[in-house]
């Protein structure tokens, strides 16, 4: 072998054995790296529900109060009177209320005209609004129209009855008796007719002002999604105010929340109810229907108000079916159950059924809040140091950060909301796996 061969054979040589070396080396002195598994910062909804578990009772008393002060302006019932579920049992006095509903509107639309502002939904809502409105009054100008004519046709009725019962008793024979029967007929429909449209009105009118009602949530929804989505400070503030304003002026109304029996009124018209605490009650209703009765526990008990939704089941039917209730009443006293403080609370049921007894046990979900399209992140990834409250962002170099965070509203299903410290698309860690 030439001497020259000898070299390049030794060279390669070399080179195979210092590559050997370097990866040997790279290997031994490379770090086994920190294993995350991550949740992403999304948009979503959280909600935030109380579970308990009650009983189907019959006969049951509720008492109804206003929850604000002011001066009686009308009582459309008396006791012993028949009333449905969302019927108005009384009113206040609304001008201030109204005038004050009027100030937070102006006060919104100026908001919402200085950011430049225009959302079509709520332009929609306002339309709705005002054709709900429209539609009561047309309402309640049939309703009258009818009701008057059908007042018209019993007088009607009536002195056609006189004349005939006149007109027989002067010579009783077979031809005036069967006049003065078609005019007692004539009599007994007119007065069925009259019932049949006082019923068909009242129908009416509860079904317009739902519709209302309606209409006014949906402008109220309309008005907190663009407030949400302008992230405008002043119009979030505006939007606060028109709110109070107009939960206020929906607080001057005072419904029956179950079908039943007026028991008691225990005001007249033109009374000033304090703001104070109400010592009696304003009016009791024996309901007609079904209730769901549950102990709540105090450390949930605050978290209840009036007219709250709940899904709940029964065992004797099966948990596969979900039926809907609402919260109608709230007792003040307390009651101990197995040591624990308890407060009584009672549901109306919104969807009945045949098979519903009393005695039956009844599984509640509470929905006690709601908030929908806001930052949220699982509960698990949250840290605390003293009062504040950080989680890690892991970062594009498999690195983490150290972020302080703002929470809000703790939902089911281990989800928080976020309020500030994060954006969305952030990925937080739930989880560190360390090398061994």
């Amino acid at each position: 072998m030439s001497k020259k061969k000898k070299i390049i054979i030794w060279g390669g040589v070399g080179l195979a054995v210092a590559a050997a070396v370097g990866i040997s080396v790279y290997f031994a002195t490379r770090k086994p790296q920190t294993e995350y598994t991550t949740a992403p910062v999304e948009r979503g909804t959280v909600v935030q529900t109380v579970s308990v578990t009650g009983d189907l009772v019959d006969n049951q008393e509720i008492t109804i109060n206003f929850e604000l002060g002011g001066k009686i302006k009308e009582i459309m019932v008396k006791e012993d009177d028949l009333v449905a579920a969302g019927e108005i049992v009384a009113t206040l006095e609304d001008a201030d209320l109204n005038s004050q509903l009027s100030q937070a509107k102006a006060a919104l639309s100026k908001a919402v005209a200085d950011a430049e502002a225009n959302d079509d939904a709520i332009d929609e809502a306002e339309v709705a609004k005002d054709n709900a409105e429209n539609y009561l009054d047309q309402v309640k100008e049939l309703n009258k129209q009818n009701i008057a004519a059908a007042e018209q046709d019993v007088e009607n009725a009536e002195d056609y009855y006189e004349d005939a019962l006149d007109y027989y008793n002067e010579d009783k024979t077979a031809t005036r008796k069967l006049t003065l029967t078609t005019a007692e007929n004539s009599l007994k429909d007119a007065r069925e007719a009259k019932e049949t449209a006082d019923e068909n009105a009242d129908l009416a009118e509860v079904s317009a002002k739902n519709t209302l009602e309606a209409a006014k949530a949906g402008l109220d929804t309309a008005r907190s999604n663009f407030a949400a989505r302008s992230r405008n400070a002043t119009i979030e503030s505006a939007q606060a105010g028109y709110n109070i304003a107009l939960n206020n002026l929906s607080r001057s109304v005072l419904r029956s929340p179950v079908n039943g029996r007026v028991a008691e009124v225990n005001n007249k018209k033109g009374e000033i109810l304090g703001t104070g605490v109400i010592k009696e009650s304003f009016a009791r209703i024996i309901s007609g229907d079904l209730l769901i009765e549950a102990q709540i526990p105090e450390s949930d008990i605050l978290k209840i108000k009036q007219g709250m939704k709940a899904d709940f089941t029964l065992d004797a039917i099966g948990s596969d079916e979900k039926f809907q209730a609402e919260v109608v009443e709230i007792f003040p006293a307390s009651t101990l159950v197995q040591d624990v403080i308890s407060y009584k609370v009672k549901f109306r049921i919104t969807s009945p059924d045949s098979r519903f007894k009393p005695g039956m046990t009844a599984n509640l979900d509470i929905k006690t809040a709601e908030k929908n399209n806001i930052l949220r992140i699982p509960l698990r990834a949250i840290k605390t140091e003293g009062d504040h409250k950080y989680v890690d962002v892991l970062k594009d170099n498999n690195q983490t950060e150290k972020v302080e965070v703002t929470t809000g509203l703790s939902g089911d299903e281990g989800m928080v909301e976020v309020k500030s410290g994060l954006k969305e698309g952030d990925k937080v860690v739930t989880f560190t796996k360390e090398p061994s």
